[in-house]
């Protein structure tokens, strides 16, 4: 893929996240990936469901410190993974690497969907019955769904 026809692709993928109302900043050199990704998108770590929400590979969401903290990626490989912020450790994967899943959608009441052209091919968190209405990514570590009352429905850790 040439450069410009990859600027092209970020561009749209970044077009597509601001008109579903996703609050973001581009930051480079960001994350445990930041050597081989320098250019990352990165939201807001709270993700609101049935917003239109949509993550693009390279899409990530990061909360806490350098010290003590934890990042979100939506990886190229199709994998959903969630770094500690200070080392790169995994914490927790999806592990859909490899099942060529180009989009992550937040429908109302969750669960997450990961989906290969439009097509669900793996589902992360509760199932839509537990109403979750936000998925957070938290300075401790965790992945972490809630109901509207503020009680967690899924979470990458007890």
């Amino acid at each position: 893929m040439s450069a410009s026809t990859r600027k092209r692709t970020r561009g749209r993928r970044l077009l597509a996240l601001i008109a579903s109302g996703a609050s973001l900043a581009l930051l480079t050199g960001f994350g445990p990936a930041a050597a081989t990704h320098p250019m990352l998108i990165n939201v807001n770590p709270t993700i609101y469901f049935g917003q239109g929400v949509v993550w693009y590979p390279d899409t990530q969401a990061s909360a806490g410190t350098t010290t003590n903290g934890a990042t979100l990626r939506f990886q190229t490989d199709g994998n959903l993974v969630l770094y500690q912020l200070n080392t790169g450790n995994v914490l927790w994967a999806s592990n859909t690497a490899g099942t060529g899943a180009n989009e992550m959608l937040f429908p109302a009441n969750g669960p997450i969907l990961l989906e290969r052209n439009h097509r669900v091919i793996a589902q992360v968190g509760p199932s839509s019955s537990a109403k979750s209405v936000k998925a957070v990514v938290q300075a401790d570590q965790n992945f972490v769904f809630y109901d509207a009352n503020d009680n967690a429905t899924w979470a990458t850790r007890n």
